[in-house]
């Protein structure tokens, strides 16, 4: 999950059909062929046009496109949350926002989250839009893009309906898409989607496409040199931090000081695959420069490092 300051900048490519779930898959789209780029940065909502409407917003996706489009989340330790967007005279807020994310995010977990939203166009139609998400978290493994292969990642297949209504139109739009995650990149590692539409019952178009991080993504390389991804939040830290990972069985957390001596041990038990968090303690340690390493008995690794102030 992204935050104020990050730039991801993801390569497009045309859909492919990776139907595989199951435990340990390898889920491999090296040989497409980009078709473009889009970049997304995230951004303070209170520094974009349509910020103000959304008081609650922890951050906002704002897309580098021919035009303004901004999306708003809310996102805690628990959850990540789509609240609305902004269009220029397109104003859509949610008051029973749209789960996209939940931790602990474990292989066969599943939610089902309806929602509510209202979409203002400059004041002169008004549509009602409600609609329902079922996600499950199908598959784990390795995905591999044209720059290399990501180990543990976890799947979350998606369906989200919503009906819009206003105006004389009833608009019904469907989502089918899977979510490709993994902690340290910061977003989804890679996003697959078909969308499909009608208007007044009467199907109107469809689209498709692959997103996946491109090599011009900060933290890419990490991805790649980490098997167990880590995230931490904040960093830098004062009293706490908590540690997002990826990893499965039986592993440890260290904290290395900047002399490579453990400072912090922690045994993190038998874990399911998936995404899991930690919190640990940093209100004892002296300011400066930390590392943090999870290993798995399988001799998985991953490395971050840590700022305490």
């Amino acid at each position: 999950m992204g935050s104020v300051g990050s730039t991801f900048v993801y390569q497009q490519a045309n859909y492919v059909t990776l139907s595989n779930s199951g435990p340990n898959q390898t889920w491999d789209f090296s040989n497409v062929v980009p078709t473009g780029a889009l970049t997304f940065n995230w951004v303070d909502a209170d520094d974009t046009q349509g910020g103000s409407n959304f008081p609650g917003a922890t951050v906002a996706v704002s897309p580098v496109t021919l035009f303004q489009l901004d999306q708003y989340f809310t996102i805690t330790a628990t959850e990540m949350n789509d609240i609305g967007t902004y269009i220029p005279f397109i104003l859509t807020t949610c008051s029973n926002p749209i789960k996209i994310l939940k931790f602990p995010l474990t292989y066969g977990a599943t939610w089902t989250d309806p929602f509510t939203c209202l979409r203002d166009d400059s004041g002169i139609i008004f549509y009602n839009v409600t609609g329902n998400l079922t996600a499950t978290a199908d598959g784990y493994g390795t995905v591999i893009t044209p720059d290399g292969p990501i180990s543990n990642v976890i799947r979350v297949s998606m369906t989200n309906t919503s009906t819009a209504v206003g105006g004389g139109i009833t608009t019904v739009t469907t989502i089918t898409a899977q979510y490709y995650w993994k902690p340290g990149a910061g977003s989804y590692v890679a996003y697959n989607y078909i969308q499909n539409e009608t208007v007044n019952g009467t199907p109107t178009g469809s689209a498709s496409r692959l997103r996946y991080l491109g090599g011009n993504s900060i933290g890419l390389d990490e991805l790649f040199g980490n098997s167990i991804g880590i995230d931490l939040a904040p960093n830098p830290a004062d009293e706490s931090a908590l540690v997002t990972f990826s990893t499965q069985g039986n592993s440890t957390m260290e904290v290395f000081n900047d002399h490579g001596q453990v400072v912090q041990l922690l045994a993190l038990g038998h874990k399911a695959p998936g995404i899991h968090q930690e919190r640990i303690d940093t209100s004892s340690l002296p300011a400066g420069l930390y590392t943090v390493v999870i290993r798995s008995a399988t001799g998985d690794q991953g490395v971050k490092r840590l700022m305490v102030q």
